[in-house]
């Protein structure tokens, strides 16, 4: 195949999966439109704190299973005996310990005012659905189906857009509780009955147990785990200065998350060339410089088109998501460099790099939030993920340039 084969083949993989992914967006869009507006910044800022702790304990249910199902089907189709059956037998039986250990976290980590019981079930709900769903869909990137992909992770969405539209026409703003609780049932919903379509034949066993999948999924699960808690641990340290600053950042970075839409489509396709390829330079200095480039113009639009954009549609309560928004627009281009770095370094097998290099971004992200978010509040916030990004990107690059000159020099 040629290199111009090649780059039109990338090209309408992510044209695929961008249907999907397109899909997914407009919905959680929607979503945090919806919420924000029926819900105002307190309530709001409440639901979720509760996503938050979720999402950061999230990657710990199944130990990284999800990853080595996508590098290892991606280079053999079908992957290897038992593979599925042993991530579905790990991803049951982390999920019992990692819910108990995220309700001690709730119940520890929040201001006594929180609505602890509906908070509880929401964070239980999330962790499950959102586990189950992205190991699903990985096993439908891997071969190559990324309009199945982006539709199983879409459908979660708007399942539970659908749902919360009729809960807004019927309930209003007074329920925070039931908001939570309805959230949380459809995602359960969702999850299973997606698991009843694609795990149909059941999947056979074979010699690989699942905690022999453990060993090697685990670094997966820290750069995962890495990742969500530079992202989301702020929001529990920022509902101690108020949960409306929790809710008008996290509005911000929901924005961030929309513009970088295409960004997404286009690295969700490289991934599984990149893990076939082993990371071919070559390719990957092309596929690199259009991934930079489109993350530039996706911080312009956040900056300069979307930010002004904020109060208008949400009102004047969320007028500080719009400042903070202009200072998020240079996000895309240090995710765009970490996630391209873990990729390639799984690709080339160095998953202690990966463990490596998300352990020191998670613990920037933790030390800087507990230093700046009080000081400075959500503007401290945003600072802590530059610094995260920074963390990760920096181990990532010193680990490169050193193997680099190793190489040289031998």
């Amino acid at each position: 195949m040629s290199g111009t084969d090649g780059l039109r083949s990338y090209l309408e993989a992510s044209l695929r999966g961008f249907g999907g992914i397109g899909g997914r967006a407009l919905a959680q869009a929607a979503v945090v439109l919806l919420l924000a507006r029926v819900l105002g910044p307190s309530s709001y800022g409440r639901f979720v704190t509760v996503l938050a702790v979720a999402g950061f304990l999230t990657p710990l249910v199944g130990l990284g299973a999800a990853g080595v199902v996508l590098r290892e089907e991606s280079r053999t189709p079908g992957g290897r005996a038992g593979l599925r059956a042993a991530a579905l037998g790990l991803w049951w039986r982390t999920l019992c310990f990692v819910v108990p250990l995220g309700g001690v976290a709730l119940f520890f980590a929040l201001p006594p005012s929180f609505p602890l019981r509906a908070g509880l079930f929401l964070l239980a709900a999330e962790i499950a659905a959102s586990s189950l769903v992205d190991l699903l869909a990985r096993g439908e990137q891997a071969r190559g189906r990324l309009g199945r992909y982006g539709v199983a992770q879409a459908g979660l969405v708007w399942a539970r857009l659908l749902v919360l539209v009729a809960l807004a026409v019927g309930l209003g703003a007074h329920r925070l509780a039931l908001w939570m609780m309805f959230y949380g049932v459809v995602g359960i919903g969702y999850a299973a009955a997606l698991g009843f379509l694609v795990l149909r034949p059941r999947p056979e066993r074979g010699g690989m147990s699942p905690w022999g999948l453990a060993r090697q999924s685990w670094p997966f699960a820290a750069g995962s785990f890495g990742h969500r808690l530079q992202n989301e641990f702020n929001k529990p340290v920022l509902a101690y200065s108020g949960f409306g600053d929790v809710a008008r950042l996290n509005v911000a970075q929901r924005a961030v998350d929309v513009v970088a839409l295409p960004l997404l489509a286009l690295q969700e396709a490289l991934w599984p060339r990149l893990y076939r390829s082993g990371g071919d330079r070559r390719r990957l200095r092309r596929l690199l410089a259009a991934l930079l480039g489109t993350a530039v113009l996706a911080g312009v639009g956040l900056r300069f088109v979307l930010a002004p954009l904020v109060p208008l549609v949400l009102g004047t309560g969320f007028a500080g998501a719009a400042r903070l928004l202009g200072l998020l627009a240079l996000l895309p281009l240090f995710q765009v460099l970490r996630n391209t770095s873990q990729v390639l370094a799984a690709a080339r097998g160095r998953m202690r790099l990966v463990a490596g290099a998300a352990g020191a971004g998670a613990a920037a992200g933790v030390v800087f939030s507990l230093v700046l978010i009080p000081r400075d509040g959500s503007t401290g916030a945003v600072a802590a993920l530059y610094g995260a990004e920074l963390a990760t990107f920096l181990v990532y690059a010193g680990a490169f340039f050193g193997h680099r000159n190793g190489e040289t020099s031998g």
